[in-house]
């Protein structure tokens, strides 16, 4: 088992824990905003068993039907998730309109801080460790997460407006007005997740050129290369597939070329662990002409 799928076992844990606690409290305290709440860490739940499975496939090894390897599957799941995000908060919307309204327990409160609190720890323990090991997987359900923190927040404030529902008449609507925010929210963070990943898999190269004007220099230092004609990275997931054609001055032999080639391809890949594959074409300068 790798340190990304037991980061997201850890996870699965701990929104298993909340879907319990805000599913049991939002009946037995009459709060249907929590209820919803708990509905969207369901989702949560349901998505970190995507995501498991996401990031054992995305780290299959090449073979000859996917000679890059199998890093775009990491895109794939988080589309899934994305989609799924989006039908749970469609789904809120729609249930929200029929429900009756109920004012809920004034303890009620203090279960939504308590949640607040692990929430917050546990979607910043997945981005924080996504980053770390460069997953797209554990930073998606990281944001997923995240946004779970803010609507339990919006629950928190109409749960005290609740409360104060017998003094202002119209604070008894503010559990349904928590419920479409909340519904929003979602649907918002899955429609950014869905976007940013179908973007992925059409093809996106690297937007960071720091790491381009890295292998530029160290390319150009190379003796007797005069010119880079191309220089691709594009994303493959949690790692990088390179694409380099170099201009060498004056002629080169077939030989020449091949033992220069494996050389950079071993030097870049080396230097940087997400340049996993990665092809450097060598051509003379009178060949590029």
């Amino acid at each position: 088992m790798n340190k990304s799928t037991k980061v997201m076992l850890k996870s699965v844990i701990g929104n298993a824990f909340l879907v319990i606690m805000k599913m049991i409290f939002g009946i037995v305290l009459k709060s249907s905003s929590l209820l919803a709440d708990g509905i969207h860490s369901l989702s949560d739940f349901t998505t970190d068993f995507v995501a498991i499975f996401g990031n054992v496939m995305s780290a299959k090894p090449a073979d000859e039907k996917h000679p890059y390897g199998h890093g775009k599957i990491e895109y794939i799941t988080s589309i899934f998730i994305g989609v799924s995000i989006i039908l749970v908060g469609l789904l809120l919307l729609l249930e929200n309109g029929k429900s009756q309204i109920i004012i809920p327990s004034k303890y009620v409160v203090i279960i939504i801080i308590l949640v607040i609190f692990i929430k917050y720890l546990l979607s910043n323990y997945l981005i924080r460790q996504g980053k770390k090991l460069n997953n797209g997987i554990l930073i998606a359900s990281g944001k997923e997460s995240k946004m779970d923190v803010y609507s339990s927040f919006v629950v928190l404030f109409s749960s005290i407006c609740m409360q104060l529902s017998s003094k202002i008449t119209i604070l008894k609507y503010a559990d349904k007005i928590a419920i479409i925010i909340v519904g929003i929210f979602i649907i918002k963070t899955g429609f950014l997740l869905l976007k940013e990943n179908l973007t992925m898999v059409i093809g996106s190269e690297e937007e960071n050129e720091k790491r381009k004007v890295f292998l530029n220099d160290l390319l150009l230092s190379h003796e007797g290369v005069l010119e880079i004609s191309n220089l691709q990275i594009l994303k493959y997931g949690s790692y990088d597939v390179v694409f380099i054609t170099l201009v060498m001055q004056g002629e080169i032999s077939l030989q020449e070329a091949s033992i220069l080639s494996r050389h950079l391809e071993d030097e870049i890949t080396n230097l940087d662990n997400k340049f996993k594959f990665v092809s450097v074409k060598i051509v003379s300068k009178e060949k590029s002409k």
